[in-house]
């Protein structure tokens, strides 16, 4: 029984982990880009289309990151 609880936690933690990526993720892709546009650093043209790849590219890494999550946690035992 002892050897399930160790093992269910130890799931949790890599899932609560995988997940908090994710989110730093998509909050760093989004306003990292934003903020840039917004601030004028990045040029007119090329560089709003690469921010806006960017943004896009990190959201999708996001997402995928956190459904690798919710797959970790379908190993958890009852």
């Amino acid at each position: 029984m002892s050897g399930h609880l160790i093992h269910n936690e130890k799931t949790k933690l890599t899932g609560t982990w995988l997940n908090t990526l994710a989110g730093g993720s998509i909050l760093v892709g989004v306003i990292t880009p934003t903020a840039a546009v917004i601030y004028g650093t990045v040029r007119p043209g090329v560089g709003m289309s690469v921010a806006a790849l960017a943004s896009l590219v990190f959201i999708v890494f996001g997402i995928g990151l956190h459904l690798l999550a919710r797959a970790v946690l379908e190993g958890l035992k009852e």
